[in-house]
């Protein structure tokens, strides 16, 4: 489902963002569809992925990516030195235009914890823009033209109870991260922060505690109402990957038209793969398919032998990449992980015991099953309508 989400608005007339200014300076409206939570409209940023409020801003301004190039002589010749030339981004002044940023499910429903379809979530998107326009009073572009910035998508999974989501977190503590920093590790979550995406695993009731239990108790006066939603979440662990815009570009994605051109949640799961190097579906990670599938490959021209990769493959599953580097030599392995990578072998292979019975061999993305979102929201509902 998508949650976050950061849109820019552009070709409106002069006119309409200044009347869109004016009435920026303080807006506390009641919408939602079952009228119980409120939404705030900001004009700042927000302070966070869990930030409930809607972020409206007016910008003339956009960061563009500038190359300083650096030159070599290469003979009696000065080229362009490619591998030194700097890109920085650099602020330009354009034609005003307007940023909004918000969760969908939390306007939508007031929490953000219930699974959703992504054609469901451009529904909501459109139910947002009519919403949008009468409250401001004005006309936006059509939906379809809005510009895609940044989407979170997310998932909720049941593991059942609060040590289960423990011992899960732990899972991720033991497993190498090649690819990226190590995420930092809390007791129930991990974050970890990239270029072009951001991926985040935290159970949801530690979550929903700190941000929005009491924002839902302010706003209802009801404390059976928040209590029994709060109950809701226990035992669910939420995995949400935010892609930003240089990885939204890079899948042709430009506008909301564009949206359904992508499976979001395919695109997920890779940046979780990459993320553990798991790899590709189908990988092996036996080590007697592993030797069956060097033996079968012809790989002799690589300079390393099947004898030599089996032995790299069993030390990097069983101690990791440091230590096979310092027992094989950096080349030695680094050509070894190419190897694999080409064959489809995964160095996941074991994990620690870690007393869990789901160990991280494929990412699909939990052993555990999908957390219903049909079931939820009619407990949700029901709950609306009691406290009504």
């Amino acid at each position: 489902m998508i949650d976050t989400i950061r849109l820019e608005i552009k070709n409106i007339a002069p006119i309409v963002l200044q009347r869109i200014k004016l009435q920026l300076d303080s807006h506390l409206i009641l919408e939602n569809k079952s009228g119980v939570v409120l939404s705030e409209i900001t004009r700042g940023s927000l302070r966070g992925s869990w930030d409930s409020r809607i972020s409206v801003q007016v910008r003339d301004y956009e960061y563009v990516t500038m190359q300083t190039a650096h030159t070599k002589k290469v003979g009696i010749l000065t080229v362009i030195d490619a591998h030194n030339s700097i890109s920085r981004p650099v602020r330009v002044t354009v034609p005003e235009f307007l940023v909004v940023e918000f969760s969908l499910p939390k306007w939508f429903e007031g929490i953000n914890f219930i699974n959703s379809s992504m054609v469901e979530d451009l529904r909501r998107l459109h139910y947002f823009k009519i919403w949008f326009d009468a409250l401001l009073g004005v006309m936006t572009p059509p939906l379809s033209d809005w510009i895609l910035k940044r989407i979170d998508i997310a998932y909720c999974f049941d593991l059942k109870n609060y040590l289960h989501i423990l011992r899960y977190v732990q899972t991720f503590r033991n497993l190498d991260f090649p690819r990226r920093k190590k995420p930092q590790f809390y007791q129930d979550s991990f974050f970890c922060a990239g270029s072009t995406t951001t991926i985040k695993g935290y159970a949801k009731e530690t979550e929903f505690k700190a941000h929005d239990y009491r924002r839902l108790y302010q706003y209802t006066r009801d404390k059976d109402f928040a209590d029994a939603v709060l109950e809701m979440t226990k035992g669910l662990f939420r995995f949400e990957v935010e892609f930003k815009s240089r990885k939204i570009e890079s899948l042709s994605v430009i506008k909301i038209a564009d949206l359904l051109n992508v499976n979001w949640g395919d695109e997920m799961k890779k940046e979780m793969y990459k993320l553990i190097k798991g790899g590709k579906s189908g990988k092996v990670f036996k080590y007697t398919e592993v030797l069956e599938r060097l033996k079968s490959a012809n790989i002799k021209g690589s300079g390393i032998s099947v004898e030599s990769c089996s032995a790299i493959w069993g030390t990097i599953v069983l101690e990791g990449d440091k230590y096979a580097k310092k027992q094989y030599g950096k080349m030695k392995v680094s050509r070894a992980l190419k190897i694999f990578e080409s064959l489809g072998i995964t160095t996941l292979g074991l994990i620690k015991e870690t007393k869990i019975s789901p160990v991280l061999t494929e990412v699909n993305l939990i052993s555990y099953d999908v957390q219903n979102g049909d079931d939820l929201r009619n407990k949700y509902n029901a709950l609306i309508k009691k406290a009504a």
